[in-house]
């Protein structure tokens, strides 16, 4: 992934400190960021307000991701294999031992399932050599190849609906596009041409990126690829986007002439706001935007301004825009994810 790619290619010389600058508003929950410190990269937690920093595992790890209870986070270290851990560090587990690796510009996530049981990923099957799309019980065992592709196609970026029954992903089939399929692989129909689809809280949209206006446009449609509407106006670029817990709200990422700002607009394009400035533009990869559980705050990276220009930190900000706050200092931090529960609920 592209941030891995800072981390590496810029973090080397950086030190960060670990003292962050904590706001009076915070919402509730743990954010999960990956950072450079005393010369080597790694996961790390933190609180929502910048303080008990933590590093959970050391090296190039890329695309963590939280369970649905709060108590475990996914992710890869390096591309080759995918692991589990506890929320503290502690039980980390081997649960896909090769993936085959990859192109790392590409967003290599995997994702637990609504119910926690189950993680679905994208990896190489060993035998045909193509890029699928897998599910497997969430200790790894019992995987499933779903796609089976042969030839040229891949299939890539695959994720849950809400209540478990469908999985979205991008394919290279032909016609290239954004589908859907059965949880069981079954039944994989084509909903539109663009990229980066995602569910809506409450399953019942999908938005995308779309390129159709010359332009990088978010654009949104039904979960049955009908009444396809974009949501930006097509006179800039638009990605990385992330809707509010409660589906009413989208935050995103646009280029314009003011530089990458981070934006929020109504789920149906109106009162779109801008709440914070410099963000790194990159055309691959990820560098994410979060919301905080209860949806009333974001967390993203940002450069730092004067002397720390070559400084990518975690932010958070309220979604009317205010209230802007430092929590890593001086340095590389990218990728914050808010945990999904203000507090690990195993068990409930």
């Amino acid at each position: 992934m592209l941030a891995r790619k800072i981390i590496v290619g810029f973090g080397l010389a950086l030190v960060m400190a670990a003292s962050p600058a904590a706001s009076a508003q915070t919402a509730a929950g743990r954010i999960v960021f990956l950072s450079m410190r005393d010369g080597e990269s790694g996961l790390f937690v933190m609180e929502a307000d910048g303080s008990d920093q933590t590093r959970l595992a050391s090296g190039d790890v890329v695309a963590a991701v939280w369970s649905p209870d709060g108590c475990k986070i996914m992710f890869r270290p390096g591309l080759g294999e995918i692991h589990v851990m506890s929320a503290d560090g502690a039980d980390r587990t081997v649960v896909v031992p090769r993936t085959g690796g990859g192109d790392p510009q590409s967003d290599f996530r995997s994702y637990f399932s609504p119910d926690g049981e189950l993680i679905l990923f994208q990896a190489r099957d060993l035998d045909s050599g193509m890029r699928d799309i897998f599910v497997a019980n969430a200790d790894g065992s019992n995987p499933i190849n779903l796609t089976n592709n042969t030839g040229a196609s891949m299939d890539w970026r695959p994720s849950w609906s809400p209540d478990g029954s469908k999985i979205l992903f991008e394919s290279r089939r032909q016609p290239r596009g954004i589908y859907v399929m059965n949880a069981d692989g079954t039944a994989p129909r084509r909903l539109a041409a663009g990229d980066s689809p995602t569910w809506a809280p409450d399953g019942s949209r999908i938005t995308f990126v779309s390129a159709d206006r010359g332009h990088s446009d978010i654009v949104v449609m039904n979960a049955d690829g009908t009444n396809v509407t974009p949501l930006t106006d097509g006179s800039g670029y638009a990605r990385r986007f992330s809707w509010s817990p409660d589906g009413s709200r989208i935050a995103f990422e646009s280029l314009d002439d003011d530089g990458v700002l981070l934006e929020v607009m109504n789920a149906d394009g109106t009162n779109r706001t801008k709440i914070a400035d410099q963000l790194m533009f990159t055309m691959g990869g990820s560098l994410p935007v979060s919301w905080s559980p209860d949806g009333s705050r974001i967390a993203f990276t940002r450069m730092a301004g004067g002397a720390e220009a070559l400084s990518l930190d975690i932010y958070t900000v309220r979604a009317d825009g205010s209230d802007l706050t430092r929590l890593t200092t001086g340095g590389m931090s990218v990728e914050p994810a808010w945990s999904p529960t203000s507090s690990c609920k195993a068990g409930s």
